[in-house]
């Protein structure tokens, strides 16, 4: 028996009936989304499909679609099958005429067998027939007759050898022509009443698409990694302007041009009438109408769909920006409160100011307000609001304002936890990499109480990124051990593989397992998902992601990024509740740890510290908690710090930082260095 190969058998038709359903959305001049909606599928699988039709079909864009005739295609079968039997029949006439009789008979019955189909695939009432195939130029002569022999008795057979019937020439096929690509239907470019109107892409956009693994020698523009393929994307203005787009990757846009990827369609306009100022759900575009008088009066905006036509209009106060829109809703936030859009009531917040925080899950948002320019822990606020303006909580923490990388406050998705740096002792005086012994805790953040506190961590520098994972219940964190997690629950979670900077990591937003880096889609354990091949350095390109994972937007990473940060010290340790804010830190060597004057291993030493002691760290009087040193022979982790330690003998002096770890729920089991150390 024969096995069949693995995957789909090959259908029959040009299109599948999936397909078949699709073309027939098309035509009705449904988008993708609105097609999505009808068949109960999603809007990916719908382009899949379009992008399957326009190859099957050898046409280059949804108009043609449109335009397409399948009628014109079944005029083609009967010739087809004429010119396939003609060709079926030419070897006969090559067998023995003994043969020919039992061939003929057969023949009888495999004629029939097209004429049935071709009577079915012509009278098919529910999906049209579709084969792509071009009728000979010129009718071939028909085949001459061949009468059926009349059986013989059978006889001796004749000892002399019986002469080969000779062979007649087949037929020379007649190439098919290749059929003239139906012309693109002309683009109506009046503008509409916002002087928005419809172009060629080409005139505004260039597009490149590479499939999975081929080298990309462009080194501008921006690129979308499929997740799933593998297959890149690739977008450039005609004149080289930076490519802005939507969050969720539908549109990508410059001033005064902007490409709808789902429809396939190009609008331009003047930006001196018209500027480009928020994306919304379903499509939807806010533009601010220019021109004005300048008087300082209310500022006027219209909202567009897809199809660039005014859907709605709204006024907004004199300095404020759009920060937040809900199309569906009919609410916008801004700068100044919650917009209603169809009366332009403004619902003030009580506390306006710091950064707007809107939650996923439509409950409502949040803002932080954070005091910025000292190392010192000052009181933060995280308010929050429901989309009628009106505040629901507010809770007050400790934290450090965003003075430099490794500090600040970071909001969960979810808006449920708050992760804040609440100390950073010693900055030292290294303007780029600032040793600290740091903390980072975790609130609730309606309460206000503090749930988790991470001694040794900081927030990750993380550029234009969130360090919590998709769901909100977990944290990457930075610590001498390099990038950890960290869950609201009191754990370390999966160590993740640092296989580039974390600088240029970006965590995928509904998914939390995907991380998103310079040209690479990979798991928090390493395992590649996807890679754009560009010949350029990876280190020139940055990953960001949009409102999902489908798509990882990759461009050339900006220059000239030099970021100050806090670098935790001591090997980290989660404490959980009762807290308590001494500073006690364990040792974590084989045999001793030498503690010494000064802090050198040149220096005498005051005692020889066993695994597991527990030290306080305290100031000294001149040289704080820490201070840049010698490093020793078999040092660690480069950090080169050493920290002011008192004993519970009332002893003091300087240890080695590497070999000691803070009180509390170690990350892994500490390494067994030589002793004494330091």
């Amino acid at each position: 028996m024969t096995r069949r190969g693995r995957g789909r058998p090959p259908y029959p038709d040009i299109l599948t009936p999936a397909e078949w359903r699709i073309l027939d959305e098309v035509r009705t001049g449904a988008t993708n989304a609105e097609i999505a909606i009808k068949l109960g599928i999603s809007p990916y699988t719908v382009k899949y499909h379009v992008s399957n039709i326009l190859g099957k079909l050898e046409l280059r864009n949804r108009r043609q679609i449109a335009t397409w005739q399948p009628e014109r295609e079944r005029l083609r079968l009967p010739q087809m099958v004429g010119a396939r039997l003609r060709a079926f029949l030419a070897p006969l006439a090559l067998l023995p005429k003994p043969l020919l009789g039992v061939a003929a008979g057969a023949v009888v019955t495999l004629v029939a067998i097209p004429t049935i189909v071709l009577a079915i695939l012509l009278t098919r009432p529910e999906e049209p027939v579709n084969v792509l195939l071009t009728p000979d130029p010129s009718p071939s002569p028909a085949a001459p007759a061949t009468a059926t022999p009349t059986p013989t008795p059978a006889a001796t057979p004749d000892p002399s050898p019986t002469p080969a019937p000779e062979a007649s020439p087949t037929p020379e096929p007649t190439p098919e022509p290749t059929p003239e690509p139906t012309p693109a239907p002309p683009i109506d470019s009046t503008p509409n009443a916002l002087g928005i109107r419809e172009i060629r892409t080409d005139e505004a956009f260039i597009r490149i698409e590479y499939a999975p693994g081929k080298q990309i020698t462009e080194d501008t523009g921006l690129f979308f990694l499929d997740v799933k393929t593998g297959a890149v994307e690739g977008w450039q203005h005609v004149d080289g302007l930076r490519i802005a787009t939507s969050p969720d990757n539908r549109y990508v846009a410059v001033e005064g041009a902007l490409h709808d990827r789902d429809e396939d369609r190009t609008f331009s306009w003047d930006p001196a009438r018209l500027r480009r100022e928020a994306w919304g759900d379903g499509g939807a575009v806010a533009f601010e109408i220019l021109g004005g008088d300048g008087d300082g009066g209310p500022h006027r905006y219209v909202e567009v769909g897809p199809s660039m036509e005014q859907e709605a209009e709204f006024n907004l106060p004199f300095g404020w920006s759009i920060h937040a829109w809900r199309p569906e809703d009919g609410l916008l936030l801004s700068s100044g409160g919650v917009v209603r859009l169809e009366t332009g009531e403004v619902l003030t917040i009580e506390r306006p100011g710091g950064d707007l925080h809107v939650f996923p899950s439509g409950e409502g948002f949040a803002t932080v307000l954070v005091p910025g320019g000292s190392l010192v822990a000052q009181n933060c606020n995280a308010v929050r609001y429901d989309w009628s303006a009106v505040l629901t909580s507010e809770v007050a923490f400790p934290c450090i304002g965003d003075a430099m990388e490794g500090a600040g406050v970071r909001l969960s998705p979810n808006g449920r936890w708050i992760a804040a740096t609440t100390r950073a002792l010693d900055p030292g005086t290294d303007p780029m990499g600032f040793p600290v012994l740091a903390t980072l805790s975790l609130f609730n953040a309606v309460t206000g109480e503090e749930v988790v506190r991470v001694q040794g961590a900081t927030l990750p520098p993380l550029l234009g990124s969130t360090p919590w994972l998709a769901g909100g219940d977990a944290l990457l964190v930075d610590s001498v051990l390099g990038l950890q997690v960290v869950t609201v629950g009191s754990q370390w979670g999966r160590t993740p593989a640092r296989t580039v900077p974390a600088l240029w990591m970006s965590l995928a937003p509904d998914n939390p397992s995907l991380v998103g880096s310079a040209q690479t889609v990979s798991t928090l354990d390493g395992e590649t998902r996807a890679t754009a091949n560009f010949e350029a350095e990876p280190s020139m390109w940055v990953g960001s992601w949009g409102s999902t994972s489908r798509e990882l937007r990759i461009r050339r990473r900006p220059g000239g990024i030099g970021l100050a940060s806090i670098v935790p010290s001591l090997l980290p340790a989660i404490q959980t509740p009762p807290f308590d804010d001494s500073l006690t830190a364990e040792v974590v060597v084989d045999t001793c740890l030498n503690v010494r004057e000064e802090a050198t291993t040149e220096s005498e030493i005051v005692v020889c510290l066993p695994p597991e002691r527990v030290v306080e760290l305290v100031a000294h009087p001149t040289d704080g908690y820490l201070v840049r040193g010698p490093c020793v022979e078999d040092d660690l982790y480069g950090r080169c710090v050493w920290v002011h330690v008192l004993t519970e003998d009332g002893e003091q002096g300087w240890a080695y930082a590497d070999f000691l770890r803070w009180s509390g729920i170690p990350l892994a089991p500490a390494p067994d260095p030589p002793a004494p150390r330091g």
